[in-house]
């Protein structure tokens, strides 16, 4: 069985109390940081809901664009009503 040096096993020994100086430090460090598993986001939402069902071909607004009661927001693809008008009208 191999025996160790003196100097070896004092290199060790100041390895390993380094890691554990390291370690402590970094632990009494990040102790003033408080976390939380119950976080919330405030925000407005509104409700959206269209008149009639459809595919949406255009977005006319970009992401957290302010809008205004009345504002265009969406097109919805129309062709399905145009055929069934045209059918209608036949």
């Amino acid at each position: 069985m191999p025996r160790y040096s003196r100097k070896k096993a004092i290199g060790l020994l100041l390895c390993f109390s380094a890691v554990v100086a390291l370690g402590a430090g970094w632990a009494w460090a990040s102790s003033d940081e408080t976390s939380t598993d119950n976080a919330y986001v405030r925000g407005d939402v509104t409700g959206l809901a269209p008149k009639v069902a459809g595919y949406v071909t255009v977005v006319e607004v970009r992401d957290n664009q302010a809008v205004q009661a009345g504002d265009v927001l969406f097109r919805i693809d129309d062709r399905d009503y145009r055929a069934r008008l045209a059918q209608a009208v036949a």
